[in-house]
């Protein structure tokens, strides 16, 4: 199953990236002339291919990991830039459904530390994805601090919340609350899935706070690394 996935989501990609390309070539006025109704559908196409892109991305991820051939490696990460990084990032999300999202970062971490930066990536914009995709008024927010001998990446919300019988299985794949919440929200219901996954390749936690109508938090514990790891 891992394989055919991986293969597939591949070949899935490769005809997505060309839609997309020419989609952004037709925005960019280059070699084309479009009116307003005609832009208000190429606009439309772009965003649905970008939409479908990100959920095969899932799925590949999630083949990756699955069927082991997804290799991390140790490297240095600056949480202050990782952290603007993604605030860059998903700001414009926010903005669209007019959320604050704000960011901080513990001044006690080290400067640097090491570990995987593309999958502390991946876990970051999947739960901040989540909790403003989850979150129809109030804020978002990312917080990175040093927990003892590990670091954390903690993402806080004022969304819908999760149910105590939920969170058996809100880390599974393919899984959402309820097919009430899938309907009205989409996705694949493979970020939780991801992140759980990632994190324990990793060596650590994910831990998750929740109020029905008042939010919820999810924090990622991550081994604090201060020197590159030896293989």
């Amino acid at each position: 199953k891992s394989e055919f996935l991986s293969t597939m989501s591949h070949e899935l990609r490769t005809p997505l990236n060309a839609i997309e390309g020419f989609t952004s070539i037709m925005l960019g006025n280059m070699g084309v002339d479009l009116g307003p109704q005609a832009r208000k559908m190429v606009e439309r196409i772009s965003a649905n291919s970008k939409r479908l892109l990100s959920l095969i991305n899932d799925i590949l991820d999630l083949s990756r990991i699955e069927s082991g051939r997804m290799e991390l490696v140790s490297e240095p990460i600056t949480p202050a830039a990782f952290t603007e990084r993604i605030q860059k990032q998903m700001s414009a999300l926010a903005d669209t459904k007019r959320l604050a999202f704000t960011t901080s970062v513990d001044p006690e971490l080290p400067p640097t530390v090491y570990g995987d930066e593309e999958a502390i990536s991946k876990i970051a914009i999947n739960l901040v994805g989540n909790a403003i995709k989850f979150t129809a008024n109030g804020s978002v927010a990312m917080n990175v601090r040093k927990d003892g001998n590990q670091w954390a990446i903690e993402v806080s919300d004022t969304g819908i919340g999760i149910p105590p019988h939920a969170r058996e299985f809100i880390f599974d794949e393919f899984r959402q609350v309820d097919s009430t919440s899938k309907r009205e929200f989409g996705g694949t219901g493979l970020g939780l899935a991801i992140v759980q996954k990632l994190t324990r390749m990793m060596g650590g936690q994910v831990q998750l706070e929740s109020e029905v109508g008042k939010g919820s938090k999810f924090t990622v514990l991550l081994p604090l690394n201060s020197t590159p790891s030896v293989n």
